[in-house]
């Protein structure tokens, strides 16, 4: 019971931060939403701060969030990892959804934005999540080259960039669309690129 409650406070709490700014989010927001007494929510939680960071922690950086990369073989091809990417932000959208957080760009974008100036070590946990992605798209593109998927002189890090800048430039197109990014049209730019490189 107790941890069910806890999971509800963070949840509702996570909502609230998506689609507020750190300051407009109230103690009498989450009891609102909670419908729980501000006792009875900060018998879990120590206050607004330490609660901010938890929803980051739990929703972005852990090592359960929706935001942690995907697993992947180690022989996984170009074209495949590229569907389960595509796949994996479907997921997040989708996951979002059932929350009822309708724009998961919008959402990411507000969190992101309060985190760096309110959750001391954000940007360093950024850098390592991005970090390790950067990873994930050169080794499968090295293994791309090594299999003939791909074209031998094809230029790793510039390509790896390309990728990433797809993806995060439609990401920020999707705040303005009500229901955020169209991942199908995130599929055909990601195709293109890889049409443009492939053997």
């Amino acid at each position: 019971m107790k941890e069910n409650t806890r999971v509800r406070i963070l949840e509702e709490a996570f909502k609230l931060f998506c689609e507020n700014t750190y300051e407009q989010v109230t103690v009498t927001d989450m009891e609102r939403a909670l419908k729980l007494t501000r006792g009875a929510i900060f018998y879990y939680v120590k206050n607004k701060e330490h609660l901010f960071r938890e929803i980051i922690d739990k929703y972005l950086f852990g090592e359960t969030s929706m935001l942690r990369l995907f697993e992947f073989d180690e022989n996984i091809s170009l074209i495949e990892f590229i569907n389960k990417y595509v796949q994996w932000v479907e997921n997040i959208k989708s996951e979002m959804f059932s929350l009822g957080i309708t724009n998961m760009n919008m959402a990411l974008f507000n969190i992101t934005l309060y985190g760096i100036h309110h959750y001391q070590g954000y940007m360093k946990k950024a850098q390592t999540w991005q970090a390790d992605e950067t990873k994930a798209w050169e080794s499968v593109l090295e293994k791309a080259i090594q299999s003939g998927e791909i074209k031998k002189d094809v230029d790793v890090k510039s390509i790896t960039a390309f990728f990433q800048n797809v993806y995060q430039g439609t990401s920020f197109a999707g705040i303005a669309i009500p229901n955020g990014m169209d991942t199908d049209f995130l599929r055909k730019e990601f195709l293109m690129i890889y049409n443009l490189i492939k053997a």
